[in-house]
């Protein structure tokens, strides 16, 4: 997920400097968009494989994940705001630069620290390169073709959200220069150099002629509070849940306050608030807020646990973990062709229906998985996520336009802003919430894991003549091997098998017994991983429902928009 620029609306425009054809215009910034939109989501079926090369842990992973997403979502307005006053080119041509030097100490990081820092990077040059491409669009394509400019703006940001999962599995797959994982971010220097050349030959420049100041302050305060509350939610696991990490989130909400109070005083100061409190007094812009918030927490945390059952869980290798997740980014786009067609359906229902479709999409997963168990294949997953998929394009499509309908038009670029910033924010608080509970859930179903496989396992060891106490001294070692290894979850390369087990076999007897309990390992783990994710899969469920009650607080709206507007 990624998030459009802020609208093109706002103040005055100072002319466009001359640069080249509106068709070189639109191929430079879609080529931008197609970076962000697929770094975003590729880096999710190379999960196992980065825990396996440099040995990161859980928590870390996540912050590799939130790392690319949680400056892009602070830094959106402040980098939308740096274009209009310095120029939106010159922001770009920074952005195009350090996304790619970004993604180059991504690619080649030698320590779990040093691929977070690469994210952190990329995220916040993806900040000030991405929120200028709808500006620039709107400043430098004739108005007769600029609906159609908007149409493949569209298109590119769906075809990267289909093409991420696969293009990773197959990066993966291919192991270019047996590089393992890194190509998936190497593969942006050739396209960074190449976009940012012909930037420099194609784009003109242009900027506003009275654009808001910037304010500093409230993205350091907004910053302090959201990272009070998540430092000590991905830590607290892997550090026992300390008192001070409780006391951090509670100190989060003075220092929320303090925004509050510091954008009231900015607003009457320049008129130019990171957060125009005049917003929230809209209850539909409120709504919508808090729909989004609650919509992606669900959602984004629900992508990461799927790729960590299927790939650390059932086994699958990431081609064939993006192969059987495809069917939920071909229903987002099915359901964006639908709503281009929908006529005057209320904007409304659209929405309420879209989070329907996703609690009947989660509910059907729940369900096959229940039915297929460890056994489940990309196949069965099908019906289920098409369905889900198809209820989060209809959310996606109209959610945006349906919350800033009461918005007046003066306001409206800074409530889009601030409307993208946060649904931002639910895919970091997602990766977050919905990662903890289904980590802290692989851990507490060990002991179900274990349990389902004791018989199996006991009749291998029979049949390599392992039996009476000696049998059950290599039982118990094996659960408790498992039960360590689930709640310590420190990567995908941990140990499997449990070795330590065989102590008490013969000689004779230990290849056959070895293969057993490697085999029950297997069968144990996605025993565990799949009791993990049905229990995870209940609370996102849970989540959607609310998303559903929520969205009769919305405005009812009028038609569908025919534009193909980029809401996520």
């Amino acid at each position: 997920m990624s998030s459009e620029a802020t609208a093109a609306t706002g103040p005055p425009e100072a002319p466009a400097r001359e640069g080249g054809s509106s068709r070189g215009v639109l191929a430079v910034v879609l080529i931008a968009v197609f970076v962000d939109v697929l770094d975003a989501n590729i880096v999710n079926v190379a999960i196992p494989a980065i825990q396996r090369d440099l040995g990161a842990t859980n928590s870390a992973i996540q912050w590799s994940l939130i790392g690319y997403t949680l400056p892009f979502a602070l830094m959106l307005i402040t980098g939308g705001r740096l274009g209009d006053i310095f120029g939106r080119r010159r922001l770009f041509l920074l952005g195009m630069a350090g996304f790619t030097a970004a993604s180059v100490l991504c690619g080649t990081a030698i320590s779990p620290g040093m691929l977070i820092t690469g994210r952190v990077v990329q995220g916040a040059m993806a900040a000030m390169m991405v929120p200028q491409v709808l500006s620039i669009i709107a400043a430098t394509i004739p108005p007769a073709k600029r609906g159609g400019a908007f149409v493949l703006y569209g298109m590119i940001a769906g075809t990267a959200n289909v093409s991420g999962p696969i293009l990773g599995g197959l990066l993966l797959k291919a192991d270019l220069f047996g590089l393992d994982w890194r190509p998936i971010f190497l593969v942006n220097l050739p396209v960074g150099i190449c976009a940012f050349v012909m930037a420099v030959r194609l784009l003109p420049e242009s900027r506003s002629e009275k654009p808001l100041r910037l304010d500093p302050l409230g993205v350091v305060l907004i910053t302090g509070a959201l990272l009070a509350v998540l430092y000590p939610l991905l830590q607290g696991r892997e550090l026992g849940w300390p008192g001070w990490g409780w006391g951090l989130m509670v100190a989060a909400l003075p220092v929320l306050g303090l925004f509050i109070v510091w954008q009231r005083r900015k607003q009457a100061a320049d008129g130019s608030p990171l957060v125009p409190p005049s917003l929230f007094r809209l209850r539909a812009f409120n709504a919508g807020l808090v729909v989004m918030l609650t919509f992606l927490t669900a959602i984004i945390g629900f992508f990461l646990i799927m790729t960590l059952y299927l790939q650390r869980g059932l086994g699958y290798s990431p081609l064939a973990a993006g192969a059987a997740s495809l069917a939920w980014p071909i229903g987002v786009t099915l359901a964006a062709i639908f709503i281009s067609n929908a006529g005057t359906a209320p904007k409304r229902i659209v929405v309420t229906l879209g989070a329907v479709g996703m609690v009947v999409g989660l509910l059907l997963l729940i369900g096959t998985i229940e039915l297929a168990g460890t056994g489940l294949s990309g196949w069965h997953l099908v019906p289920s996520l098409l369905v889900g998929g198809l209820g989060m394009g209809l959310v996606m499509a109209q959610a945006t336009n349906v919350s800033l309908l009461e918005v007046p038009g003066s306001d409206s670029g800074a409530a889009s802003g601030v409307f993208n910033a946060v649904m931002q924010a639910g895919g970091v608080v997602g990766v977050a919430v919905i990662g903890v509970l289904f980590f802290g859930a692989v851990g507490s179903q060990a002991g179900s894991g274990s349990n389902a496989v004791a018989d199996e396992l006991r009749r291998d060891l029979r049949a390599a003549a392992v039996t009476g106490t000696a049998q059950d001294r290599v039982v118990g070692a094996f659960t408790a091997c498992h039960e360590r290894q689930m709640a310590d979850q420190e990567g995908a390369g941990a140990t499997r098998g449990c070795p330590a087990a065989l102590a008490d076999v013969p000689g004779p007897a230990r290849a056959e017994a070895g293969r057993a309990l490697a085999d029950a390992a297997e069968e144990a783990r996605a025993h565990t991983y799949t009791n993990a994710m049905q229990r995870t899969l209940w609370w996102d469920v849970g989540l959607l429902v609310v998303v559903t009650v929520l969205t009769s607080l919305l405005p009812r709206g009028g038609a569908p928009e025919g534009t193909a507007e980029r809401s996520g």
